[in-house]
């Protein structure tokens, strides 16, 4: 008796997930809910298939079927997937079934990515000389984004922690230490000190004319890309490495102070980068979608709202029709995540629909439904003048997930195999 898997392979049965919680690896979610009213994710996850018997090595002959009627119904079982599966699965692929093996495959399968031997090896790499507590599930997302790169590994990881410092806040850094870097340059005895202050002191102001631009408006953080100031960023900060290995010897103590400083500024620009490459690559189409599940562009403008120069993080739904899965103004859904001075952190889902539109408000504090509701003429007053009309709000007492709308994963409990026996 051999046994192989049938047409329906590994078959996860969840829906997409509630957006006020979180699946960890091999865990019980909360209730299911469904974005759209219906929807359902439904995966087939491939695996290892029977061997047939080769017809000339059976020990006697056998008559032909010649007709369909004739060829034998194979009875079919529905089970839950095990670690034995997943254990079946590796030896399959040539790999041992140790722990961080078998974490790589379920995660695989639990973000809906296909469990082949290319998949578990460029995972594999990705993972070397990583000690992250989520390292494997971050290498999955960066593998799933098409971006199997240690640096995007890295990126995940932080957004993932909820670690990600904001763009502000890394601009910020930038500036400081653009700061310093002018004032111990003017004080140097270096030849070429004061050329050096003089490109410093250039793009110290230009800073501070990009601060003063987003303070009044926000969303002009969007454009920095345009303003080709992560390059030229780039640029100086290369520059002055070089000068940092060939003029500021170790030996020379007067310079000391510079060169920490260069290394400083080196270290902020980094993070800078990084912090503006974390929407990108979350906004990335994935090579593998969840049947069912939807698709976001993610963006996270300054909350001005918070003292603290928090972020305030915004989904916004690509059209599944659109071939280039882009926005439909006319129907789409927004999330939006920030935290406010009285009632905390509060999410908002707004649907939209030919100028109809439906909110969902999330807070976990008892405030917010009493505070929404006393607010609601003025937002329907203010909507109507933009030509919206409010058809529902309604409050839920949770935090909005907004990792868990960007990123869906399949409940590894509800995940059957069937298997065909012959």
């Amino acid at each position: 008796m051999a046994m192989g898997i049938g047409a329906g392979g590994l078959k996860p049965g969840s829906k997409n997930p509630d957006p006020g919680s979180r699946a960890t690896t091999g865990g019980a979610v909360d209730k299911p809910f469904s974005i759209e009213a219906g929807q359902q994710v439904n995966r087939s996850v491939s695996a290892p298939t029977a061997t047939p018997v080769d017809a000339t090595q059976q020990s006697a002959p056998t008559a032909p079927l010649t007709k369909k009627t004739d060829i034998p119904k194979q009875p079919t079982i529905n089970r839950p997937m095990s670690q034995q599966d997943v254990a079946d699965l590796l030896i399959k692929f040539q790999k041992s079934p140790t722990p961080s093996n078998k974490q790589i495959i379920s995660t695989i399968i639990q973000y809906g990515l296909e469990a082949s031997l290319k998949n578990f090896d460029s995972i594999h790499q990705l993972l070397q000389g990583r000690t992250q507590i989520n390292a494997t599930e971050s290498a999955v997302i960066s593998q799933l984004k098409n971006l199997p790169s240690p640096k995007s590994v890295d990126i995940i990881s932080q957004f993932l922690l909820s670690s990600s410092p904001s763009q502000m806040t890394t601009l910020s850094t930038v500036q400081q230490s653009l700061q310093r870097l002018s004032v111990l340059l003017q004080g140097s005895s270096l030849p070429f000190a004061s050329s050096l202050s003089g490109l410093v002191s250039d793009m110290d102001s230009r800073f501070k004319k990009i601060l003063e631009k987003i303070k009044e408006n926000p969303l002009s953080l969007l454009k920095l890309n345009k303003s080709g100031l992560l390059g030229d960023l780039k640029t100086l900060s290369e520059f002055l490495g070089g000068v940092d290995q060939k003029f500021l010897s170790e030996e020379n103590a007067t310079l000391q102070g510079l060169k920490r400083e260069i290394q400083r500024f080196k270290s902020s620009v980094s993070g800078f980068i990084e912090s503006h490459l974390t929407a990108p690559i979350l906004s990335k189409e994935n090579s593998q979608n969840l049947v069912g599940s939807d698709s976001f562009i993610y963006l996270a403008i300054p909350n001005p709202l918070a003292e603290n120069q928090s972020s305030i993080e915004i989904l916004i739904k690509k059209d599944p029709r659109d071939p280039d899965k882009k926005i439909n103004p006319n129907k789409t859904k927004l999330f939006l995540n920030f935290q406010t001075p009285d009632i905390g952190s509060l999410g908002i889902e707004v649907e939209i629909s030919d100028r109809q539109l439906w909110y969902t408000f999330y807070s976990d504090s008892s405030q917010t439904k009493q505070t929404i509701f006393s607010t609601l003429p003025e937002l329907k007053e203010k909507m109507k003048a933009l030509d919206y009309d409010i058809i529902q709000i309604q409050t839920r007492e949770k935090k909005l997930d907004i990792q868990k709308i960007l990123l869906p994963t399949l409940n590894l409990d509800t995940i059957s195999r069937v298997v065909a026996e012959v």
